[in-house]
């Protein structure tokens, strides 16, 4: 076998690359051949081939220098390179339009991006000197205040932050949260501006935390907002019930985690109230206490407890000024099944005001219609699901709320036995759109939200939007039927997914003024071109 080994120094020396030293000649093809064959050289081939490794060696020596030398000429040019990018992007800054924002624009700008949860300090005022001069002469910014727990030990810094927050908070409203332990300091920092306290959020704890803070031996003219946190840990149990805020003439809205039989609130004046429930019982409770409310929130149902008698007697009386209802099971651990538990709502309550609804859970199609013909309230708003209602009952019930302008159906949640159980199909699909002399369900709708699988004709998505919002529409029939100004539909599992042509006719209603948002799985589809 002829290896072809030999390495002619001469050719080597004569051929130069442009980086200033020499490339080598070699057969590559050849030696292959000799590897894969097993092929063993004798004599002469041996000292080629060792003549030809020594050279090799001799010329591997003189790369290791230029490659060092050229990536310091790489790092010196990419370093340079990154210079002047940053001095581009500061040319950039320099002239950004939002330099030109006065004050007070920017401070407005500040406050639409601050979240709910009280900051360390406001990260606007550290990105130059003139924002923090922004941020320090806001005291709205400054005003979510928060002491206690996350501090395990008291440390001077944390009473320095607090008395900042109060001092550059000047004269607004506080929105403080008390968590616990809270150091007796702090606690005396926080209270001297009682009268301050806008919204106050405390945690569920044992009743020397309450007797500490005395709540209801101050007198906040401010407070509007009281609100009761899950604490970490054992559930603690009051002795004796808790008074407090029956000095806050202004308290509306109260978020609950515990029996009313544990608090003595100033029920009567009370707006607005989340409560999160496992009993019926409870929640019918508070509704008797809060003769004043006008939007109401129950989470977290677990069961249908009996409800005294009294309490009864006493509901038979309307509320109302009762606006806004929702009830949610709790779908993970309920203990009576969610028909039973929305029956003694259903069954119980006398709202003749009621103009949005909100149920999560099945229910008894009967009762619910019941209810809503026993009441003779006007739904504009009705949000449903996950509940897995049947399609025909569905339907029922759409028929006897003509005056919704608001609709949400949502049947996502649910175990993999109940996938399958969709309400969302072409029937009630088919009941939607809009056409003379049809059987067209919810004729005021303006706001339609689905969210399910996709197991229906597209065409008739399509059908639905298109017959409730096209201007010619409703022209042609000479029929009237409210435009649709917002949908919102979310597609959920691997296969539920609407067809391109689908989603590109969709895109031309948007480009035309509809405004529409689409979520397929985890993707959020962008409609806009």
């Amino acid at each position: 076998m002829d290896l072809q080994l030999r390495i002619d120094v001469p050719t080597i020396l004569c051929d130069h690359c442009e980086f200033g030293f020499e490339h080598v000649s070699y057969n590559m093809h050849s030696i292959l051949n000799a590897l894969r064959c097993n092929y063993s050289p004798e004599g002469a081939i041996v000292d080629e081939i060792i003549l030809a490794v020594v050279a090799v060696d001799s010329h591997l020596d003189r790369y290791d220098p230029q490659i060092t030398r050229f990536q310091r000429i790489l790092d010196t040019l990419r370093a340079a390179k990154e210079d002047l990018q940053r001095f581009q992007r500061y040319c950039h800054s320099v002239v950004s339009p939002v330099r030109k924002l006065p004050p007070e624009i920017l401070r407005q700008i500040f406050l639409e991006c601050a979240g709910s949860e009280p900051d360390v300090i406001p990260v606007a005022g550290m990105v130059c000197r003139y924002w923090r001069d922004v941020v320090e002469a806001s005291p709205t910014l400054w005003s979510n205040i928060s002491v206690g727990r996350t501090r395990f030990t008291f440390h001077r810094k944390y009473l320095n932050l607090a008395s900042l927050f109060l001092e550059r908070s000047a004269n607004q409203p506080i929105h403080l949260t008390i968590r616990n332990p809270v150091d007796s300091r702090l606690l005396e920092a926080v209270s001297r501006h009682s009268e301050r306290w806008s919204i106050l959020r405390i945690p569920y704890a044992e009743k020397a935390f309450y007797d500490n803070l005395a709540l209801d031996a101050r007198v906040l003219p401010k407070l509007v907002k009281f609100e009761l946190f899950e604490q970490p840990g054992e559930d603690p149990r009051s002795v004796d019930r808790i008074r407090m805020f029956h000095n806050s003439p202004n308290l509306r809205q109260v978020v609950l985690i515990k029996e009313p039989k544990d608090w003595d609130l100033p029920w009567p004046q009370l707006t607005r109230l989340q409560y999160d429930t496992s009993s019926t019982a409870d929640a019918v409770e508070i509704l008797r206490l809060c003769p004043n409310l006008e939007d109401c929130a129950f989470d977290k149902l677990k069961s249908a407890t009996r409800i005294r008698n009294e309490t009864r007697r006493a509901l038979q009386h309307p509320l109302r000024k009762l606006r806004s209802l929702r009830l949610a099971i709790d779908t993970v651990n309920p203990t009576q099944s969610a028909q039973e538990i929305m029956r003694a709502f259903f069954t119980t309550l006398n709202t003749p005001s009621l103009t949005s609804l909100a149920v999560i859970g099945q229910w008894d199609s009967a009762d619910f219609i019941d209810f809503l013909g026993r009441n003779q309230c006007k739904l504009r708003h009705l949000s449903l699901g996950p509940g897995y209602m049947k399609q025909d009952n569905l339907l029922d019930l759409l028929q006897i709320v003509p005056s919704l302008t608001s609709f949400v159906l949502d049947a996502d949640i649910g175990t993999t036995q109940q996938i399958s159980n969709r309400v969302l199909k072409d029937e009630l699909l088919r009941r939607l759109v809009f056409y003379p002399e049809s059987d067209c369900v919810l004729p005021c709708l303006t706001y339609l939200s689905l969210k399910t699988s996709v197991n229906f004709d597209d065409q008739h998505l399509l059908d639905v939007v298109e017959s409730r919002w096209v201007p010619w529409v409703t022209e042609l029939y000479g029929v009237r039927v409210a435009r649709l100004t917002d949908v919102d539909l979310a597609f959920c599992g691997r296969v539920s997914k609407l067809q391109a042509s689908t989603i590109e006719t969709l895109k031309e209603m948007v480009e035309a003024g509809l405004r529409i948002t689409l979520q397929q799985g985890i993707e959020t589809v962008s409609l806009i071109s």
